[in-house]
């Protein structure tokens, strides 16, 4: 839903993301490896590449903050720019939401992205701090249509039992190019506050299998299995205005600082 202004100083719009980055500004991304996962400022992007050439186990990540061992929600845009493939060695690619940092084991629940001459496959992953995910079966969900393209991903925890992850092809997360179903992840899996790239070769090949690309406009909702949207209350708007949430029916107004809830306690204090 588009924000809207109404007379009266009335916003309407939906309630925001846990979580947002577009990116604009680097929140603090670590990376182990700038030459294949970097904060790319002059694109509003994180760029990932995988090289069959050269050995790989790197990783890009930011806390966002420990979510619900029961329900989030977590979106991303993964963007395909480059798949080139020489031979039969594995190359792979891991995005979504980790208890620690590091590329050995640890509790993950994400998706991923193998491929090589005979496999361009794309699914759904989960561990229980187990093993490294490389060596970890994955639950294929299908492949996309043709190597390169843009795709918006939702993983949605829906218990502490099961998730789900979903690829669409339009922004508004509609037009599903595959979906995996209802999946069982182990209720061990906790802690998860890193939202991760992490890439993978299984052997090295000189002129072997590229993929690179990029993740933008990641939002996250904690302690629900739906986003309604990605509405972030404007900030240019004069003191005393109010923000009503369609899908909480939540209302804030606008004091010199911030928008404060309506919660009937008290009076909006404008300082």
């Amino acid at each position: 839903m588009t924000i809207t202004y109404h007379s009266g100083r009335r916003i309407q719009g939906l309630s925001e993301p846990t979580f947002v980055d577009n990116l604009s500004t680097d929140k603090g991304w670590t990376t182990s490896n700038s030459n294949f996962l970097a904060y790319d400022g002059s694109s509003n992007e994180l760029d990932w590449l995988v090289n069959q050439s050269v050995s790989q186990d790197n990783e890009i990540y930011l806390s966002v903050g420990t979510l619900n061992d029961e329900k989030f929600v977590a979106r991303f845009q993964y963007d395909v720019d480059t798949a080139t493939v020489n031979d039969g060695n594995l190359i792979e690619l891991f995005i979504g939401m980790s208890d620690s940092t590091g590329v050995g084991s640890q509790d993950f629940i994400g998706m991923y992205h193998k491929y090589r001459s005979t496999l361009d496959d794309w699914g759904a992953i989960d561990d229980n701090s187990t093993s490294q995910l490389t060596n970890i079966n994955g639950t294929d969900a299908g492949s996309i249509t043709g190597n390169t393209g843009t795709y918006y991903c939702e993983i949605i925890r829906l218990s502490s039992t099961t998730y789900n992850v979903t690829m669409y092809t339009n922004s508004d997360y509609s037009g599903i190019e595959w979906q995996t179903s209802t999946l069982t992840v182990d209720a061990g899996v906790t802690g998860l506050q890193y939202f991760k790239i992490m890439t993978n070769n299984n052997s090295i090949s000189s002129g072997g299998n590229v993929l690179s690309g990029s993740v933008k406009n990641i939002s996250i909702a904690n302690g629900v299995t739906t986003m309604s949207g990605n509405d972030i209350k404007p900030t240019n708007v004069q003191v005393g205005s109010r923000y009503e949430e369609t899908d909480t029916r939540k209302i804030y107004y606008k004091d010199d600082v911030d928008f404060k809830e309506l919660d009937g306690a008290e009076a909006t204090n404008y300082r």
